[in-house]
């Protein structure tokens, strides 16, 4: 009988959480909108902000993210380890291709998605960027200074100095808040390939002008 209690309150309390989660629509500029899924949890130390690969989007269907995205489908994990989520969809009025990504444009989209959050819970907020994502997260970092955010996470970034915005292509001295890089060293894909980190005249923006010369 206590067992089946158990189970039974902790259905309850994944169902009013999830209850709980809903989009957010925000205007960020003149006539464009950027929505973001938020899952608020009680006693959270800080709000997490998931930032997608690819075109940016995060398939809203239904009122929840479905896109089969690293980043999307670990949402959850976030939330059950007590921080708040916010998982952030690309813009109404474009995909989020290479160049955008590090446009003063974007960086106005994430910083009006953070001051919602900053405000709505007086939390730390990171940035949690994978693939092209880490181009976003890096770009926000470095223009927002650094009292805006707590920190931010780049998981399989690009390094690939073909890519516009490439994470070592950036003005990174510029940060000074906490960064926490997740890379596998077998990665495959052509444009996060770990070989770029191995180069340690590539580590800045500087520097990579150099190296695109090289070929």
């Amino acid at each position: 009988m206590m067992q089946i209690l158990l189970v039974t309150l902790m259905l309850a309390a994944a169902t009013m959480a999830s209850a709980e989660d809903k989009p957010i629509r925000l205007d960020t500029r003149p006539g464009v909108s950027v929505t973001f899924y938020y899952m608020k949890r009680d006693g959270a130390p800080a709000t997490v902000v998931l930032l997608m690969g690819g075109a940016g989007g995060i398939g809203m269907k239904g009122g929840a993210p479905r896109s089969r995205n690293f980043l999307v489908r670990s949402r959850e994990h976030f939330a059950t380890g007590g921080f708040n989520v916010a998982v952030v969809d690309r813009p109404t009025d474009r995909e989020l291709d290479f160049h955008f990504r590090t446009s003063s444009e974007h960086v106005q989209d994430l910083h009006q998605v953070v001051s919602y959050l900053k405000k709505d819970t007086g939390l730390p907020v990171w940035l949690v960027g994978t693939s092209r994502g880490t181009i976003s997260a890096t770009a926000a970092a470095i223009a927002f200074g650094n009292e805006e955010l707590a920190g931010i996470a780049l998981t399989s970034s690009v390094t690939s100095f073909k890519r516009p915005g490439a994470v070592p292509t950036q003005k990174l001295d510029a940060i000074r808040i906490p960064v926490l890089v997740l890379h596998h060293e077998k990665d495959a894909c052509a444009i996060t390939g770990v070989f770029d980190y191995h180069r340690p005249e590539r580590c800045s923006g500087e520097k990579a002008n150099r190296g695109k010369r090289r070929g």
